[in-house]
């Protein structure tokens, strides 16, 4: 199959999913949804007789994560169903549901692919089979808008043909977004719990299932810094199992192309991790952190091409108000051209993110958050707190920043303008990373930091747009006005951030509160070349 096939057929059908989950003892009777008791109407319940197989890792990679992929018969829906998890709260859990064709006899390529930073190597094999009577009944409002699901599952869990539990839950699915769908869903669920039912942690069917295997620690952790006196080991692990688990958790947004952000936040969780091993370099492995931070270059770049893209059309699409009389079509050619490119950026990206190489990055980071490739040398340092050791880095990262902007001046060149975003990237995850431990002051230097990144952020897309729109014109054969123009409005742009630069420069100098912190508590670092 060619990777466009690979990303154009078998397209999933995706749902957010948003509902409660209940376990039930075996004698609770249902309640009665009526007008008098709940203000809602539910229909007669329908019985169905459910067979599903899941499918995970051997070592059950997906379940321990939240993610569920199984094969379901006996019901009229699409066979296939992935789940992701989004969000948990209480007995409410948020979470996107894929649905594909296919028989049982092979997990859909699509589907394999969207879990793929979950498993890796590792072949997705029948872990667990169950069986479920279900009733369902659908809940109504008066006005006859259907606005929830109950289903009422009795699950048999088997290993062949041999029983191994049985267990007993409810399951709430809101219809409806908007203002009363929490108050609809909270009127079930207090109804339910009046009638005996017993909220617990929202767990997937199959982690209920087979725990405590399926319920314990996923690949990756992130240890939160708490306690009286987390150590520097901790909070090196902290940076990586952190970012880490941004990135697994944005791989299948990637893969499904619908949404934008998904490569932004990819892209920005691996930059961060990138950061966090040059910032910690003096406690690491020269050669080991080397190659994470080039590996992690290596993906970060490939991110890169597609979302400068999506950001360029963006841009593009902002202009369109304000473009001259007679450039509509030479516009809508030039954002066509950025679909195509875009088209094909996508797909190289994707032959990167389903090749043996990305596979070894995330298991080598893995391995990373497990147990980060420390010097030999650094073992007192690695037991200093957390606070003071993450306080030298940070205090080393904003030096490295001031003395550039000292240097730089009123105006600086293009080039110093990037080294400098660079530089203010690196000081501000370093301020988020200990945020938790050392707080305002922390946030301070953040924020500072942030704000040059924001400028200069806007100002390196500006450039980037100049640069293609030149790239772009010089493929033509004939002058184009719309080109011409679009180029001014660049220039015009980055003139005023550039005018704007000397104040915010001057302002992050001279905030002294925001660095006070930083030169009564930092030390000095040697840094490994």
């Amino acid at each position: 199959m060619s990777e466009t096939e690979h990303v154009e057929s078998n397209t999933p059908r995706v749902n957010i999913e948003r509902e409660v989950k209940l376990l039930a003892p075996p004698e609770l009777r249902l309640p009665k949804f009526d007008l008098s008791t709940s203000g809602l109407v539910g229909s007669p319940p329908r019985k169905q007789r459910l067979v599903a197989a899941y499918f995970d890792t051997s070592d059950l990679a997906l379940a321990r994560f939240g993610v569920t992929l199984r094969h379901r018969s006996g019901d009229a829906a699409t066979p296939w169903t992935l789940k992701l998890p989004i969000t948990e709260h209480h007995n409410t859990v948020t979470r996107s549901e894929l649905t594909f064709a296919g028989t049982n006899r092979h997990v859909p390529a699509a589907a394999a692919d969207l879990v793929r930073a979950y498993s890796r190597s590792r072949p997705l094999v029948n872990v667990a089979t169950l069986r479920t009577t279900r009733f369902t009944i659908d809940i109504h409002q008066p006005t006859g808008q259907h606005v929830a699901e109950l289903v009422d599952d009795t699950v048999s869990v088997y290993d062949g043909n041999l029983l191994l539990k049985t267990f007993r839950e409810i399951e709430v699915e809101l219809l409806i977004s908007g203002d009363p769908a929490d108050d609809i869903l909270s009127t079930i669920e207090h109804l339910l719990l009046d009638a005996g039912a017993v909220g617990d942690t929202p767990l997937p069917k199959l982690v209920r299932a087979l725990s405590p295997r399926a319920s314990a620690k996923p690949d990756v952790v992130v240890k939160p810094l708490d306690g009286p006196h987390p150590s520097a080991r901790r909070l090196v692990r902290h940076s990586i199992a952190a970012s880490l688990v941004q990135m697994i958790r944005h791989d299948a947004g990637v893969r499904l192309g619908d949404d934008p952000e998904a490569v932004h936040a990819l892209r920005v969780a691996t930059r961060k991790v990138r950061s966090h091993l040059r910032t910690f370099a003096p406690l690491l492995d020269p050669e080991a952190n080397r190659s994470l931070r080039d590996e992690l270059s290596w993906l970060a770049s490939s991110l890169g091409v597609v979302r400068e893209n999506e950001v360029l059309t963006e841009r593009l699409h902002q202009r369109e108000p304000s473009m001259p009389n007679g450039s509509a079509a030479s516009l809508r050619r030039l954002i066509e051209l950025l679909a195509q490119q875009r088209l094909d950026a996508r797909l190289d990206l994707l032959a990167d993110m389903r090749s043996p190489r990305y596979d070894r990055l995330i298991d080598n980071l893995v391995q990373s958050a497990h147990q980060p490739p420390f010097n030999t040398n650094t073992k007192p340092a690695l037991r200093q707190l957390a606070a003071r050791v993450g306080t030298q880095f940070t205090a080393h990262a904003w030096r490295s920043l001031e003395h550039l902007l000292r240097a730089a001046g009123d105006a600086p060149s293009p080039d110093t303008l990037h080294e400098i975003r660079i530089r203010a990237k690196r000081a501000r995850y370093a301020a988020d990373l200990i945020e938790s431990i050392i707080g305002e002051p922390a946030t301070r230097l953040s924020d500072a930091a942030s704000s040059i990144q924001a400028m200069l952020g806007v100002h390196h897309d500006s450039a980037l747009a100049e640069q293609w729109l030149r790239e772009v014109a010089h493929t033509r054969t004939r002058r184009d006005r719309a080109v011409e123009y679009l180029i001014a409005c660049e220039q015009r742009d980055r003139g005023e951030l550039e005018e704007q630069w000397a104040h915010l420069s001057h302002q992050v100098l001279t905030d002294k509160k925001a660095t006070k912190w930083l030169r009564s508590n930092s030390g000095h670092v040697r840094r490994n070349p």
